[in-house]
């Protein structure tokens, strides 16, 4: 079982730490390309840009849609324009999101008067051009186009308070969800149950004025939970992450203190039932927009910023400040400004971090970020004695696993060295992630199968060269007074390992007499969702392995009726 880190509220004061930034492989830059940008790996190590920008006839006076394919070096290998739909030549069209499609096409979303979806091919022809202003949908000035996802054949994007899905066809319009006016939309993330999880900013509920909003919703845009974070004054968000432990990182800015100018980055992580896992006010730095983020390989996260001096910030799991660097007037580069949108994790460990310039949008290639954070990995007991057991029954014991590190550890591998090993197994779920100040479970089995002594050595390798080694032995008994096997002298229903599970988690139990057996799932409303076992059953032990196929997160019941006895247990799913 993993334990949620503890929350915290912190206002962390930025310090220089003993890590520092990668060093620049190389710069680009693309001229008569407009801010708000995003920037997106493709398929053959190359860039594709999402803005907005000059179409060449600068009499024009306006800016249209604009889409860039840059190769790996940031090098422009072809440009497309799309005018807006309803572009009379006095106004500009902003491209604000692109993703890209299965197919290798592109969807650039904007505002023009109203939301536009423009679907291309892969090297940027179009296919359609949708507008959507009417029908309820916000006007640009309540608001406009901030996410666009996709998925086999829909895409699905937001405008202040209402998420859409659209068919990838012809983008027709498939549903539409409205929220409260007081909610603001700025990100959309695929949830595991086929959902989504919505962040934001509100002002409907929370502790007071704008608050910091995350909400989760089904495949048809139900609600399914809403929360709201953050402090009396404002507190709104501009980008989320889903990290790879299931947990969600929220960037934006938080308005700490009583001053017009006492805005500073605020960064929130929760988990994926909306609760609450650690929030850091950063208080030293004022003015700062955080515009993107991206999980590193340890676990931390980068972040993109926006402003005259810092472009880069790099953190630890627990959002503390490892390093900065800026592309500024006052860095390196005068070619470059501070205002940074969009940041990639390349495949060596360096970013790609994208931003907007009085020359056009520019590109940064760094080198692989060498910050390495301690982890170690502690056990509550090396030896364990199971002593005396009967042949052909089985003992379990379990023991906890703790990352006292900053990073977190996985666990691909178990094994047991020995001259007699054969009646111990260790039924781990691999592989297996332990994030920093976390804990889990190890169950360990001991089933003798002969009368005779048992010995071995549990290795469990994590890390480079590391490993936790736990020392077992025990000793097989036949039982002369018995003329049944596989006796056990308790009758029991054992908790899950793991527990919480997202797949498929494995049910112990014990029976103390032979017995009609049943053991059965239920759901919260009492409603039986799943039957694992129904039969006749001898005295002793067993376990079986329950696999939630289909089944929707959540909590529920496993009841075990044996000899006019019920046993019940909880198991949680987590999608």
């Amino acid at each position: 079982m993993q334990v949620v880190t503890t929350t915290c509220i912190t206002v962390l004061v930025l310090t220089t730490k003993a890590h520092s930034q990668p060093d620049t492989l190389w710069t680009n830059s693309v001229r008569n390309a407009g801010h708000d940008l995003q920037v997106i790996c493709t398929a053959d190590n190359g860039y594709v840009v999402g803005t907005h920008g000059w179409a060449g006839d600068e009499d024009r006076g306006d800016a249209d849609f604009q889409l860039m394919k840059l190769d790996s070096l940031g090098n422009l290998e072809w440009r497309q324009f799309y005018p807006g739909i309803y572009n009379n030549g006095h106004g500009s069209d902003v491209g604000l999101t692109v993703s890209e499609t299965p197919d290798g096409g592109y969807v650039l979303g904007g505002i023009r008067h109203g939301c536009v979806l423009i679907r291309t091919d892969d090297v940027g022809d179009t296919l359609w051009m949708r507008y959507y202003r009417d029908d309820g949908f916000p006007s640009p000035s309540m608001g406009s186009m901030r996410c666009t996802i996709t998925t086999d054949d829909e895409i699905i994007f937001n405008t202040k308070n209402v998420i859409v899905k659209v068919n990838d066809e012809d983008g027709s319009v498939i549903w539409r969800q409205e929220f409260d006016d007081a909610t603001d939309i700025s990100s959309i993330l695929h949830a595991e149950n086929g959902g989504y999880f919505i962040t934001g900013w509100t002002n409907e509920f929370g502790a007071g004025s704008n608050d910091t909003y995350a909400a989760e919703i089904d495949a048809d845009g139900e609600l399914i939970w809403q929360e709201a974070y953050g402090f009396e004054n404002s507190d709104v968000s501009s980008r989320s992450l889903l990290m790879s432990n299931g947990a969600i990182c929220i960037i934006g800015s938080a308005r700490y203190g009583n001053g017009s100018y006492d805005t500073h980055p605020y960064i929130v992580q929760i988990n994926s039932e909306g609760n609450l896992i650690w929030e850091h006010i950063y208080e030293e730095v004022r003015g700062v927009s955080v515009r993107d983020l991206v999980e590193t390989s340890d676990g931390g996260f980068a972040v993109a910023c926006h402003s005259s001096y810092y472009g880069l910030w790099r953190f630890d799991y627990f959002g503390e400040f490892l390093w900065r660097t800026s592309f500024g007037y006052h860095g390196w580069n005068p070619t470059i400004s501070g205002e940074a949108y969009s940041v990639l994790l390349m495949e060596d460990g360096g970013y790609l971090l994208g931003g907007f310039s009085e020359l056009g949008c520019w590109l940064v290639r760094t080198e692989p970020d060498t910050v390495v954070l301690p982890f170690e990995l502690e056990t509550e007991a090396d030896y364990y004695d199971f002593g005396e057991l009967d042949v052909d029954s089985t003992s379990v014991w379990e023991f906890e696993i703790y990352n006292t590190g900053r990073r977190y550890a996985v666990i691909d591998t178990v094994w047991f060295e020995g001259s007699n090993t054969a009646a111990f197994t260790c039924p781990l779920e691999l592989p297996l992630r332990i994030n920093p100040k976390d804990t889990c479970l190890v169950p360990v089995l001991f089933s003798p199968s002969a009368d005779t002594s048992y010995a071995a050595v549990l290795i469990i390798p994590y890390g480079d060269r590391q490993a936790l080694r736990v020392l077992l032995d025990g000793n097989g008994y036949v039982n002369s007074v018995s003329d049944e096997p596989n006796v056990l002298h308790e009758f029991a229903l054992y908790e899950a390992y793991p527990n919480p599970f997202n797949s498929t988690t494995t049910i112990t139990y014990g029976l103390d007499k032979s017995a009609p057996t049943r053991l059965a799932l239920y759901d919260l409303s009492g409603r039986e969702v799943m039957t694992l076992f129904e039969g006749y059953r001898q005295s002793g032990f067993y376990s079986v392995i329950l696999n939630a196929g289909e089944l929707s997160s959540g909590l529920y019941f496993l009841r075990m009726d044996a000899s006019n006895r019920i046993f019940t247990n909880k198991v949680i799913l987590i999608r």
